[in-house]
């Protein structure tokens, strides 16, 4: 049902797109290989239904009519995503996530992971919708008004999966109510209790033997190679954890996850100069993935490059202002520069996001 559903919506927002009357603007299609890689990185999973929207549109909105002629440039485009109803960006997505998941935002401790909100849209009010991951989602999360003042037991649900919800956005001409109904469900009761979490069902060994006859079916298969680095990476298995990912790299050299975890392979075995020019190339292919740029960040402090350290962090802090992980840095580079004044401030701002968690 709900992939006919999605079907539908998609034909409508393709010619909604076509007709002058409704000014859109949505990007090219992502790649299988980004959305693959942005769920094996955190062993989360994408509605079905919003992988589909994003294979066809890699994020985008609708505008007012009188603020549409005004976007001319990409400088334009972000400025104006502020004053609609934004669907993200699988690279958008991802760096949000990844900042609220550093922080733990919104979610206790002993909750089960991974971290289970995936924020997929912004409001005008700059408010988060989100997804929430897990086995009582399933397959198909209920979209959730996230609001950053009031805790998740009050997200109301605003539509049961993202097909609904892409309707209600179509016939409201991409400018719909964002407030759930908090009668229909709340985010809070769908997150899974750790106690009753099933266990991963395939073990290190059965992966190994999966993988295996994978690549001999196909030795071009990167993300098997992928697989098989973190098996050996688990067991402390630094030598070939790095092999396999030298091997994932040498089919899809393009690919700046691949880059990033030989950088934490290298990094754990405390070859930091190897692990920076890893961090470098991830760096180099997507400059705006907040946790590359702290990565490298963290190598260059370790090699004692505090202004290099610097500019990453600068970077990051610029791209999302509330990127905890790069003020933590920042507030231990300042410290070795001796700018004890912007480490107390940068030491406010953390105390101020870590209270945000609660």
């Amino acid at each position: 049902m709900t992939k006919n559903k999605i079907d539908q919506q998609l034909e409508r927002l393709r010619e909604m797109k076509s007709d002058p009357k409704f000014p859109t603007h949505f990007e090219r299609p992502a790649s299988a290989d980004k959305i693959r890689n942005f769920e094996a990185k955190y062993h989360i999973k994408l509605p079905d239904s919003y992988k589909k929207f994003l294979m066809q549109y890699n994020g985008g909105m609708f505008t007012y009519p009188q603020l549409s002629k005004y976007i001319q440039t990409q400088n334009d485009y972000e400025l104006h995503k502020h004053n609609s109803v934004y669907l993200m960006s699988i690279e958008e997505i991802e760096i949000k996530y990844d900042d609220l998941m550093f922080s733990r935002w919104k979610v206790r401790k002993e909750t089960a992971d991974p971290y289970p909100v995936i924020p997929f849209c912004t409001t005008i009010n700059s408010e988060l919708l989100v997804f929430i991951h897990g086995e009582k989602s399933g397959k198909e999360s209920p979209v959730f008004d996230a609001f950053h003042e009031e805790p998740p037991s009050t997200w109301g649900i605003i539509a049961n999966n993202f097909a609904n919800f892409l309707e209600i956005y179509l016939n409201a001409r991409g400018f719909p109510r964002t407030i759930g109904n908090e009668t229909a469900g709340v985010a809070g009761n769908y997150f899974d209790n750790p106690l009753q979490k099933k266990e991963i069902t395939e073990t290190s060994k059965e992966i190994l033997s999966r993988t295996e006859q994978q690549i001999a079916a196909n030795p071009k298969d990167d993300f098997a190679y992928y697989e098989r680095s973190q098996v050996f990476f688990d067991r402390g298995d630094l030598t070939e954890a790095w092999e396999m990912i030298a091997r994932a790299i040498e089919i899809d050299n393009k690919n700046a996850f691949y880059y990033f975890i030989s950088g934490e392979i290298l990094r754990e075995g405390d070859l930091i100069r190897a692990s920076l020019i890893a961090f470098d190339k991830a760096v180099n292919l997507e400059p705006k993935d907040t946790l590359y740029l702290c990565c490298r960040a963290g190598a260059f402090y370790q090699l004692r490059k505090n202004e290099k350290a610097l500019e990453d962090c600068n970077r990051a802090v610029e791209i999302d202002p509330e990127h905890l992980l790069a003020y933590m840095l920042r507030n231990e580079v300042y410290l070795a520069l001796g700018e004890k004044e912007k480490a107390a401030a940068d030491q406010e701002k953390i105390d101020e996001l870590n209270s945000k968690k609660s």
